[in-house]
């Protein structure tokens, strides 16, 4: 093996090491450390099918003007960032005075303020 090759041999098994070593490490979920997570797990969003009563049926409401990040992205169609927004919304104006208020986050529009409003409240 000439100087090239080995030095080539030695970048792959580094790369492919380093990628090994990721895929791993993303197994363990080590950020969840840094994000809120100050609820249970709730079956949020899931429909009735055929008229049967799902746990979603039973589930209590979501307060929005008191929930944090991690209870937020509970609700269907409301990822990390639309949670964030919801949450720096209310820090900004105050506590929201309705559930319509919500359609002035960005990324909460009419249909998903409809897909949301049976599993939120305001208190």
């Amino acid at each position: 093996m000439t100087g090239t090759q080995r030095y080539a041999a030695l970048f792959i098994i580094i790369a492919l090491g380093t990628g090994l070593l990721f895929h791993s490490l993303g197994r363990y979920r080590w950020y969840e450390n840094f994000v809120d997570v100050g609820y249970e797990t709730k079956n949020i969003g899931t429909e009735s099918v055929n008229g049967t009563t799902t746990s979603a049926d039973k589930v209590e409401k979501i307060d929005v003007n008191s929930a944090g990040v991690g209870e937020l992205t509970l609700l269907p169609g409301i990822g990390r960032e639309t949670a964030l927004r919801i949450v720096e919304y209310r820090e900004e104006n105050g506590a929201y005075g309705s559930v319509e208020e919500l359609i002035n986050v960005h990324g909460i529009g009419p249909k998903k303020l409809e897909k949301i409003r049976k599993y939120v409240t305001i208190e």
